[in-house]
């Protein structure tokens, strides 16, 4: 029988309660056979593993149709997952094609080799995060002053580790690829749609329109080979949600592989796109906050790793780090609205580098320092730098002021090193401005009097309307005015 490749490609129906999750498998294995055998015995592994959280039901015999039937069952979700041959698999990629070619291999050596060449071409991606992370390619340095977007410099950033490592980024989007920017990514590898057949060079996959979950687990699936790094994107409010499952089994799964084959992780990017309150055109249910806190704090250390640039110029540095680091999952939170780029050493900020530390002092009081204030955000860093940083320097205000551009950056730090850039002493006296939801700023803002007074999204204790970025910012009580007479009740001054 011909040798059959697990595809993890688990892609759940995203909950707010504790339910149990059933992972729907199809395989034309017949029941009763070896392989349905080995399904079943890994179905009682999942649930062992997951406490009973996690069922695995699987449909032998060629219940759910073809391998090609499968595939596009995965693509609306009437499956999660499938057991296929490399038949199936050339739907999605061509390369296991070649384990079907009589005599193609002389030896279990001439296999090795193989997969040696095709693991280069991602590892070149990672050798690159490695060296030259710290350094920002000419071509992706931003001038002061232009106008740049988060989601279009991140499409630039994964398009120059596309060309890279030739082409092993494989993108995917929820029918968002240009309002997301990620069909940068693909430019230079074939236009429209990735086909084996008809149009291979492409790096654009079509997912089967909205569907989040489906997506994420197919390109999580896509990464688990260790050949590509599969790149999802859509609304944060929606991805952070629906992909959460998906990301989560590639962790687990990237995390036990570590017990038969020590090696590094295999990295997914799950773009969450049009983040934090600057959507608000798009209300609510759109603009959502929340989205964060599902992915922040949720995964063990080094398996997940979650992106908050509020500069397009840290966009580079953000990414190679993390690219650098590994994780199972990479999660960037980008922003929609074109901003202006700053000249971060004419106001005195720290420089782009300065964010691969996770957390870093965007701003150091100069003379006697009055309090620290913490931003996260890209809504909350904007605001704060243009128009409530020149209120306070006219006032004669000096702060710390640090800004989290990724919580897990800093966490894999050195002890001594954290301590160093955010002392616990720091965190006691600060409040915090976030464009995302309070509990996402507990760990950086300890006081209670500093969490009272921090800013963020809900803390009018509603949801917000619907409305212009700057209008939904005013009514978060995020824009600069608000946030500098926030800052000066905090410290006991008075306002205007």
């Amino acid at each position: 029988m011909q040798k059959l490749v697990v595809a993890a490609l688990a892609a759940l129906i995203a909950s707010t309660t504790q339910a149990q999750v059933t992972i729907k498998l199809g395989t034309l294995a017949p029941a009763g056979s070896t392989w349905h055998e080995i399904l079943k015995e890994l179905a009682q592994r999942w649930e062992q593993a997951s406490g009973g959280q996690v069922k695995l039901r699987v449909y032998a015999g060629g219940t759910q149709g073809s391998e090609g039937d499968m595939v596009r069952k995965m693509g609306i979700g009437q499956l999660q997952a499938a057991s296929i041959s490399n038949v199936g698999m050339h739907d999605i990629l061509p390369e296991p094609q070649m384990f079907s070619l009589p005599m193609f291999f002389t030896d279990e050596a001439d296999v090795e080799c193989t997969f040696g060449k095709m693991r280069g071409r991602v590892e070149a991606a990672f050798e690159l995060a490695r060296s030259g992370g710290d350094r920002v390619p000419a071509e992706l340095t931003l001038k002061a002053g232009q106008a740049a977007t988060l989601r279009g410099e991140l499409g630039r950033v994964l398009q120059h580790y596309t060309r890279a490592s030739g082409g092993a980024f494989l993108t995917g989007s929820a029918d968002l690829y240009g309002s997301t920017s990620v069909n940068v990514i693909a430019q230079g590898f074939g236009e429209g749609w990735y086909n084996a057949a008809t149009n291979p060079g492409s790096r654009l996959l079509a997912t089967g329109g909205i569907c989040e979950d489906a997506m994420s687990g197919l390109l999580a699936g896509l990464s688990t080979y260790g050949h590509h790094v599969g790149v999802g994107s859509s609304y944060g409010a929606f991805i952070a949600a629906l992909g959460h499952v998906a990301a989560r089994l590639h962790a687990i799964g990237n995390q036990a592989r570590q017990a038969i084959a020590a090696g590094p992780f295999k990295p997914f990017i799950l773009i969450c796109a049009h983040a934090g309150v600057k959507t608000g055109e798009d209300g609510p249910t759109h603009a959502d906050p929340q989205a964060l806190q599902l992915l922040q704090g949720n995964f063990p250390l080094g398996t997940m790793i979650t992106l908050t640039p509020w500069d397009p110029q840290e966009i580079w540095t953000l990414v190679s780090a993390a690219l650098a680091r590994r994780p199972a999952v990479i999660a960037p939170f980008v922003t929609r609205p074109s901003e202006k780029v700053i000249d971060r050493p004419a106001l005195g900020l720290a420089p782009v580098t300065a964010a691969a530390d996770g957390v870093y002092p965007l701003v150091r009081a100069q003379g006697r320092r009055e309090g620290t204030v913490v931003l996260q955000g890209s809504d909350a860093g904007y605001a704060f730098v243009e128009q409530a940083l020149p209120i306070l320097r006219q006032k004669g205000v000096e702060l710390d002021v640090y800004y989290v551009a990724s919580a897990e950056l800093f966490d894999l730090l050195p002890a001594a090193k954290r301590k160093a850039i955010y002392p616990a002493s720091a965190a006691r006296e600060a409040m915090g401005i976030t464009g995302f939801t309070l509990p996402t700023m507990e760990r950086w803002v300890c006081s209670a009097r500093g969490r009272a007074a921090t800013l963020h999204p809900f803390r009018a204790g509603h949801f917000l309307g619907s409305g212009p970025a700057e209008k939904v910012l005013e009514e978060a009580g995020l824009d600069g005015e608000s946030q500098a007479q926030a800052i000066l009740r905090y410290l006991g001054k008075r306002g205007k």
